[in-house]
């Protein structure tokens, strides 16, 4: 079993720094860390898809393989001869080439018997219902602490340990977590849904009913993030 802890990133802290999310895994007492920087990383986890290992690209290798996200690239340099770079690992961003150097050897994600620990409420209530409603096909399943709990159980007033400490909280003192469920991502979706009514302007079809669960109208709900399969806009 596979316990993570989950803290949810945050935009911009009073200082103006921008802090991804953490997630801490600890399993067989060796434990692993990630940081996701976006939702775009946020969805590969969930789908299994998350590059942890890279390696050096090949000639032979075709980009089409690899999402175009998990390819790392450099900026040719000026002076730099490009006869010998294949054309098919260029690409041009703003005026610059660029080659691609690593493609993904190794991928992580959710898998089956995993054990997830989040805090409640937040914008991590949406990771938590992408969490939780492909938990129920893969076999994993998501806890969430209510604030308090959490703040009650920190040593130190140290956010930056919350991935490590829910981690082993859900690990030794589940009792303290609330599982999230179809009701829970029901509500979730409500929430999700009276956002968008408040944001939206006077008029705008996005003013819609909250979806029933399964309905494919979930994929829409993010405000904006993960749209589709894979891209901006859904709790999938």
């Amino acid at each position: 079993m596979r316990c993570i802890g989950i803290r949810h990133r945050v935009k911009q802290t009073k200082d103006g720094e921008a802090r991804p999310t953490q997630m801490v895994m600890y399993e067989d007492d060796q434990y692993t860390s990630y940081e996701l920087e976006d939702d775009n990383a946020e969805l590969d986890f969930v789908r299994g898809r998350f590059p942890v290992a890279f390696r050096a690209i090949n000639e032979t290798d075709n980009l089409t393989d690899f999402s175009p996200r998990h390819i790392k690239w450099r900026t040719v340099r000026k002076d730099e001869d490009t006869s010998k770079l294949n054309a098919a690992h260029t690409r041009k961003v703003e005026g610059k080439l660029q080659v691609a150097t690593k493609v993904p050897t190794n991928y992580d994600g959710l898998k089956s018997g995993d054990v997830v620990g989040m805090s409640m409420g937040g914008s991590g209530d949406r990771f938590a219902y992408a969490l939780s409603k492909v938990g129920e096909s893969v076999g994993a399943t998501v806890y969430r602490l209510p604030p308090f709990e959490l703040k009650r159980m920190r040593v130190v007033d140290a956010k930056d340990e919350d991935a490590k400490l829910l981690a082993i909280l859900v690990r030794d003192r589940r009792g303290l977590f609330h599982e999230t469920t179809a009701v829970t991502r029901r509500i979730i979706s409500v929430r999700e849904c009276q956002a968008l009514r408040i944001d939206a302007p006077e008029g705008s079809d996005r003013l819609r009913a909250a979806p029933a669960e399964g309905d494919d109208r979930t994929r829409v709900l993010h405000r904006g993030r993960f749209r589709g399969v894979g891209h901006r806009g859904s709790v999938w």
